[in-house]
């Protein structure tokens, strides 16, 4: 940090968004906390907001090496943004990277319960391995009973298949369905409805924000 940087708020913030922008996300936390620490000011909201994004932006990194850190991460940032929004309520940015914070926060920890979950499953499930190496109710009976009958192949249940019969079977079942069609379209008829027009559809919801979930 240079020399002049130490003691004006400015210099802190102006070099900790350099640091941002270069990926050195650590300095730029550190430049911005000091910057914060001007209370009153435009710039002490301003930089509470911008180490909101550092470490919004430190949990992107972290989430797939590392749940628990990337956990920690966003209940920074989640602090960051309230604090800059106690500075100035009317921060709109700082309100939509909060509520992303949180929908971000709530989606981690789910995948951090569902990995602890499917981690217990699989410790039970090898602790219920016998080893024995062989299939349970694999009993010698059983084995002999499948040796007496190797080489017989399947056995025939005494019925035929007749091609006939079975297409006469299914013409019989297409008419019955087309005679149950033509008595549904004439019921719609008689309520006013025309089956053979679309109806109009109600339009769909657009569930969720402008933003992308991880």
């Amino acid at each position: 940090i240079p020399a002049n940087a130490a003691d004006n708020p400015f210099d802190l913030y102006n070099d900790g968004r350099q640091q941002y922008y270069s990926g050195e996300l650590e300095k730029a936390a550190d430049l911005f906390s000091k910057a914060a620490g001007e209370k009153g000011m435009d710039l002490g909201s301003d930089a509470l907001y911008n180490l909101g994004n550092v470490h919004v932006k430190q949990a992107e990194r972290l989430k797939d090496s590392n749940v628990d850190a990337a956990i920690q991460s966003l209940r920074m940032a989640e602090s960051a943004y309230t604090e800059s929004l106690d500075h100035r309520p009317g921060m709109d940015d700082a309100k939509h990277n909060l509520e992303l914070t949180r929908r971000l926060l709530k989606q981690l920890e789910e995948q951090k319960k569902k990995q602890e979950l499917q981690k217990n499953q699989k410790q039970q499930g090898g602790q219920g391995d016998t080893g024995s190496g062989k299939p349970e109710g694999d009993t010698a009976a059983a084995q002999q009973q499948k040796q007496q009958g190797a080489g017989q192949g399947p056995k025939d249940q005494g019925r035929s298949f007749d091609k006939q019969d079975a297409e006469k079977n299914m013409k019989d079942r297409l008419k019955d369905i087309e005679e149950l069609k033509q008595r549904l379209m004439q019921a719609a008829r008689q309520k006013g409805i025309d089956p053979e027009k679309e109806q109009d559809k109600p339009a769909g919801v657009i569930v969720g924000g402008s933003y992308k979930d991880w």
